[in-house]
């Protein structure tokens, strides 16, 4: 499995606002998905 750069930023960002800014983890997941049209249904 490769780590693409994109991804695991786009993962600590991710984290920082579910851990540490107290958002909710669906709707954060939901908006990072929704970022990047190019992220494919396997990322």
């Amino acid at each position: 499995m490769r780590l693409h750069r994109n991804l695991v930023f786009a993962v600590i960002d991710a984290l920082n606002l579910i851990f540490n800014e107290g958002e909710y983890a669906d709707k954060v997941v939901q908006k990072v998905l929704k970022f990047d049209k190019r992220w494919g249904a396997r990322d």
